[in-house]
């Protein structure tokens, strides 16, 4: 597990948190994602991974509540725009998730992409 799917963790937390994708949906695609995360991922990446990992295994085991179980999610999750267009022309119509992102070892910067036609940008 790389750089890069350290940012598809983040992507699909903050999925989870606005409610794109239902908690069984992000556990499904987490735990294929990262099944060999100790064996091939950077300090940070495993980081991540196990410290998410951890918190489904206490939620999973009755230790928190769905809504505690977001509460400690949301500081990994990425900024995340949705848009009609893109964010940058003038008009276009966007709604904001915003919410810190835990910094696991890395610098802290901004980078935006382009994803399934929505633009993304995070904090990294």
């Amino acid at each position: 597990m790389d750089q890069q799917l350290a940012l598809e963790i983040q992507n699909y937390v903050a999925r989870y948190l606005s409610g794109e994708i239902s908690l069984e949906d992000f556990r499904s695609w987490f735990d294929v994602a990262t099944w060999d995360a100790f064996d091939a991922a950077t300090t940070a990446a495993q980081q991540l991974a196990g410290q998410i990992d951890l918190w489904l295994a206490e939620f999973s085991k009755g230790h928190w509540t769905e809504s505690e179980l977001r509460e400690k999610l949301r500081p990994l999750a990425r900024i995340v725009w949705t848009t009609q267009g893109s964010p940058w022309q003038t008009g276009a119509t966007s709604s904001v998730t915003v919410s810190p992102v835990a910094n696991f070892g890395s610098a802290v910067g901004i980078q935006a992409a382009r994803v399934f036609g929505s633009a993304v940008g995070s904090l990294v």
